[in-house]
């Protein structure tokens, strides 16, 4: 009997009826999804963290980027570093020395270089902005109308509803193929 139902089965195999249900390639994103992939690179958050930097920095962090924070408030600096997984370096103000400094150190500690600093709103309104002449790339990730540095950079603008939206943006602008996109471009997801 045992025979019979081996014989059955592999008649069914032979004629496509067990075929083996084709898996989906993994590589392929669902319908409506737009996947990369994600090179190894370093990224710089100046300043307080809110939900937007939390969610972008999380997402940076778990896509593979080297995230670190700086910021003048130890307490909330520690607090989202340990929450997110990024590094936190702790400064006294935002100077052009404590902030070579903080980039020196991190410069050191990754060798992947620096694709950007993230500029949030707590930092954006310092002018003249440290970065300027250091050729980084900078974006600039502010809330509703907050004044931004004068200099070619890439601004996002946000709400608590597109806080989400411009977590994604940010990692999106990231990526070393959107580096055209730092003249003076400016975001508003409000």
């Amino acid at each position: 009997m045992a025979d019979n139902y081996l014989e059955k089965r592999m008649a069914d195999y032979r004629s496509g009826k067990l075929g083996v249900p084709l898996r989906k390639n993994s590589a392929t994103p669902d319908k409506g999804l737009l996947a990369f992939k994600m090179p190894e690179l370093t990224v710089i958050v100046v300043g307080a963290a809110d939900d937007a930097v939390s969610d972008m920095i999380v997402r940076l962090v778990k896509s593979g980027c080297h995230v670190a924070i700086v910021d003048t408030d130890r307490t909330v600096g520690a607090m989202t570093a340990q929450r997110t997984g990024a590094l936190f370096y702790p400064v006294s103000g935002f100077s052009d020395g404590s902030l070579a400094a903080a980039i020196n150190f991190i410069e050191d500690r990754w060798t992947v270089g620096i694709a950007a600093i993230i500029m949030t709103s707590s930092f954006a309104i310092h002018s003249p902005n440290p970065f300027s002449n250091l050729g980084y790339r900078v974006i600039q990730l502010v809330t509703g109308a907050t004044e931004v540095s004068e200099q070619p950079s890439t601004i996002v603008r946000y709400d608590s509803r597109s806080a989400k939206r411009a977590a994604m943006m940010c990692a999106f602008l990231v990526l070393p193929e959107n580096a055209g996109l730092s003249n003076a471009t400016e975001f508003d997801l409000r």
